[in-house]
């Protein structure tokens, strides 16, 4: 587990404590505001050399903090040779107007929470994202969200700033979150749900995040559960029914949005088949099979036959059942098939207990009197 350490004052003490509950919620680091606290033994400069020894440091500058001005000779070797040399990420943090060196505000590393707390802090979290993503943070780091609707503003508090889930989000609304949010997840993922079965999107989203699920439907959902669940990632699922979601709300640092079904277009004909498009052929396939059981059967042994290839097996069951219920040919061909897919199945090694689906919702901001100042 990576380490932050916060560099603070006894009396910025509480909120050194909410900005500490905004990052653990957010990346599951361990936050430490002991290592690096200012006492009337230690100021900032050495107390900021302590915080170098993390991961990440932050210091917070206040007039508490910084009751007078540094001298440059005495800050420079601190907040920007020493950093250099422990190669420790470091945020400067204002929470009230004091003497700071000026010069530091032009870095991109520095924030500003005195006007804006809230603000400031989902800046603080793209910049330390950044890292996580190892993608430079190109945007204006004080950038705030879009807020051309009241649904779409609503999502932050709840999505953006803390794991959590939202149901019935318009498709335009999920969209405008996704581009704007972008920055404050490790990856954003969207999948259409609508008229698919769950292994499917199982299947498509292993795939987007290089997981293997070679698995049962059950099996591949512990497996996604288990890995979604650690990582601060942005799920959108397209038009999934009720009785997909719990299924789908993974918990843990995962935000999930379910976006307002809508009636699903008849699936559209697939001649060319490969990986990247094989959820829709099996759309196509499965629709293909209760008009023309012979063509959807010789199209779904195509598409068995990439499944296999790449251990979606969850997927070339379902679609080998569906060819046996439309009474394809080759039936001696397709229970092989089962079976040698059910045995494997039975031989494979237990999947972890699935994690709690119900996202967290957690109260962020606890002293109302500062952060409303």
């Amino acid at each position: 587990m990576k380490s932050v350490s916060i560099c603070h004052a006894p009396a910025d003490r509480a909120r050194a404590r909410e900005l500490a509950r905004y990052i653990e919620v957010n990346f599951g680091f361990d936050v430490s505001l002991e290592d690096a606290a200012i006492t009337p033994e230690r100021d900032i400069l050495p107390a900021t050399e302590c915080a170098l020894s993390a991961n990440f440091a932050i210091v917070l500058f206040s007039p508490v903090s910084i009751p007078a001005p540094l001298k440059r000779s005495e800050w420079e070797p601190v907040f920007v040779k020493a950093r250099l040399e422990y190669r420790t990420p470091i945020a400067f943090v204002l929470l009230d107007a004091c003497p700071f060196p000026e010069l530091l505000k032009r870095q991109p590393h520095f924030f500003d929470l005195a006007l804006d707390w809230l603000a400031g802090a989902r800046s603080l979290k793209r910049w330390m994202m950044s890292f996580e993503r190892q993608i430079p943070l190109f945007t204006d780091h004080v950038r705030k969200p879009h807020a051309e609707s009241a649904a779409l503003a609503s999502l932050w508090p709840k999505i953006v700033d803390q794991p959590g889930s939202a149901d019935g989000i318009s498709a335009d609304v999920a969209r405008a979150l996704a581009d704007d949010a972008r920055e404050d997840f490790e990856a954003v993922h969207r999948f259409q749900c609508a008229g698919r079965h769950l292994a499917v999107v199982f299947g498509e989203l292993g795939a987007a995040l290089a997981l293997g699920l070679p698995g049962s439907v059950e099996e591949n959902r512990c497996g996604l559960a288990s890995h979604c669940a650690a990582h601060r990632y942005l799920l959108i699922f397209d038009g999934a029914p009720e009785s997909m979601r719990d299924a789908l709300n993974f918990g843990g640092r995962c935000s999930v949005v379910f976006t307002t079904p809508v009636k699903t277009p008849a699936p559209s004909p697939v001649t060319e088949i490969s990986i990247a498009n094989i959820a829709e052929a099996i759309d196509y396939a499965l629709a293909l099979l209760q008009r023309d059981a012979e063509a959807g059967g010789r199209l779904g042994s195509r598409i068995t036959f990439v499944l296999s290839e790449h251990e979606r097996y969850a997927e070339a069951d379902l679609l080998l059942e569906a060819m046996q219920r439309a009474g394809c040919s080759r039936a001696e061909w397709m229970a092989r098939e089962r079976a040698w897919i059910h045995g494997r199945w039975e031989g494979s090694a237990e999947i972890p207990g699935l994690p709690s689906t119900n996202a967290t919702q957690l109260p962020l901001f606890g002293d109302a009197e500062w952060l409303g100042a």
